[in-house]
């Protein structure tokens, strides 16, 4: 006790305490800023890219061979297979990150594997992902050179791997590789990862010394002045709330890097739409067809009324561009439906992407709430303290662990589906505690509204839809807008017939969108879109020839 209270008094002296914090400061500043000056003046300038994938290097043979480990070119762009003869493996690959934003990562392997970036750890595969070997982690990156790592086991001389990423507009799946990738050429390379993995560890040593150094010196303050104790102490007492990072919180925003990219792009024409959108539109050819004017589609997958709302207000505005058209493809009387699919937990996760806190409207339409003063005051706070966004995504995640728990006595697999009910109640009932807050995740609000009473009424529903917000959004933007229903699956005879409450429908949105200077048109029995034409669902086959149909047919709105 004696030595730290000697510590302690030497820190709080301002002669020594402030050289102890101002050697925390330059330290904390040279593990901040040596990894950038790593990657771009040292090992970036020695990647080689012609070649655009892994550098492999196998080791630990699993039986007697002629080289006790070797290296290895793999090339980027589909799954890779490890060779057989070795247990472990370690590759190495470098991205030119575009443009500074929130990327997804994907790993999948058949075997046990960790993916790293910069010298952390951002995803690892066990035997605890079993039957499926696939994880998803977001990773906060600044537009140039990163350096990836990927660690293989493996164990049963069948492994693989493959790395990809959630890329927007569409926030579909990519393999990591293309003209942006490139293979790193560097002698001493695990020394310098190694290096990489020290200056990431020092990031948090160094910052909790600063921190620590700090409080010491305003120590002889705070038992001076008792206001300035309790300010201190409330300081100290809110830090790790503050600033700990938290892995469980809301999707990420991914507005910003899709601004950037229109503001670079500058399109003439603006997508908005899900699969039926991405299906049928093909970006590059059709500006070619246009004469090098530029198309460029916003999709997500699975998204309707609701999603094309948030897309257009959160992802095309505020990049401040104003194209010729903006063009929303949907289907039959989506946009008398306004809370389908909003509940799902596959599109929740779409709807956080796309707006970067929780939007008013959105709220009043889909929950039947207006937002308050104090519901924006605590969205604050959660911005604040990280860690009070983790009770909800807790709170699952121990849900999710009681069903399996409690499911581990059913051996069948069908037999445990199909008993999902009984184990749920059972999970409550043997977890009090909870107060029966697990529940089965099902979409109830989507399935309540597939039976809403008259849904071909268009003009006795729209004005509680997501439409009158667009149109006026557009108006407010000066964006002229056209809706392009798109045909459904034809009959095995090619016939496509809407129901006279739908055409009444159509007929009435057409109407309306043209008092509101907007434009419908219809590819709904279109001679050229046969069941022929159709791949799954209603989704189409040929997406460039449907691109080329699109262009005859509304040609004089490519104008």
């Amino acid at each position: 006790m004696r030595h730290i209270s000697t510590l302690l008094k030497q820190y709080s002296s301002w002669k020594s305490g402030r050289w102890y914090l101002l050697t925390s400061v330059l330290l904390l500043c040279f593990c901040l800023f040596s990894p950038g000056l790593i990657l771009h003046h040292i090992i970036s300038p020695r990647a080689d890219f012609s070649r655009n994938g892994w550098w492999m290097h196998f080791y630990e043979p699993s039986h007697p061979v002629g080289v006790e480990g070797y290296e290895t070119f793999l090339l980027g762009g589909e799954p890779l297979a490890l060779n057989p003869d070795f247990k472990q493996a370690l590759g190495y690959l470098i991205w030119d990150v575009p443009v500074d934003g929130k990327y997804c990562f994907k790993l999948v392997a058949k075997e046990d594997a960790t993916l790293a970036i910069d010298g952390k750890k951002i995803a690892t595969l066990t035997g605890n992902h079993l039957p499926i070997k696939r994880v998803d982690e977001w990773v906060t990156l600044t537009k140039g050179y990163h350096l990836f790592q990927i660690r293989l086991q493996n164990k049963s001389g069948d492994g693989g791997f493959s790395v990809g990423m959630m890329i927007p507009p569409m926030m579909n799946n990519r393999l990591l590789a293309g003209k942006d990738v490139a293979v790193p050429v560097l002698g001493s390379l695990d020394t310098w990862w190694q290096i990489l993995e020290f200056l990431n560890g020092g990031k948090i040593v160094f910052w909790f010394s600063t921190f620590f150094f700090t409080l010491c010196l305003l120590l002889p303050l705070s038992l001076k002045n008792r206001k300035t104790s309790v300010v201190i102490s409330i300081g100290i007492a809110l830090a790790p709330a503050l600033f700990l990072p938290v892995t469980i919180r809301r999707e990420p925003y991914i507005g910003e890097m899709i601004h950037k990219d229109l503001q670079e792009e500058k399109p003439d024409f603006v997508f908005i739409g899900n699969s039926m959108l991405w299906s049928r539109i093909d970006d590059e050819y059709l500006g070619q067809l246009l004469g090098g004017q530029k198309a460029y589609s916003i999709v997500n997958f699975g998204g309707l009324s609701a999603i094309h709302y948030l897309s257009f207000k959160y992802l095309f505005l505020p990049a401040n561009i104003h194209p010729k058209k903006v063009f929303i493809f949907f289907r039959r009387n989506q946009f008398v439906l306004p809370r389908a699919r909003t509940t799902d937990p596959l599109v929740k996760k779409t709807i956080e992407r796309l707006s970067p806190a929780p939007d008013h409207v959105f709220e009043q339409i889909v929950h039947g709430r207006s937002r308050s003063v104090t519901d924006i005051v605590y969205d604050k706070l959660l911005t604040l303290f990280p860690i009070a966004v983790a009770q909800n995504e807790a709170r699952r995640k121990l849900s999710d662990l009681a069903l399996i728990l409690a499911s581990l006595l059913q051996q069948n697999a069908n037999q445990m589906e199909k008993e999902r009910k009984t184990i749920l109640d059972q999970v409550n009932n043997r977890f009090s505690f909870t107060s029966g807050s697990f529940r089965s995740g099902i979409d109830v609000e989507s399935k309540q509204e597939e039976t809403v009473k008259n849904p071909y009424d268009f003009y006795g529903r729209v004005k509680d839809s997501f439409l009158p917000h667009i149109l006026e959004l557009a108006k407010a933007n000066n964006i002229p807008l056209v809706f392009i229903r798109v045909q459904e699956r034809p009959s095995e005879n090619g016939a496509v017939q809407d129901s006279p409450d739908l055409q009444r429908y159509i007929h009435d949105m057409q109407e309306y969108l043209a008092d509101h200077d907007a434009i419908l048109y219809d590819f709904t029995g279109d001679p050229e879109l046969p069941l022929s034409a159709y791949h799954d669902g209603d989704h189409i086959k040929d997406q460039k020839k449907y691109t080329e149909l699109f262009y005859r047919r509304v040609g004089d709105l490519l104008q």
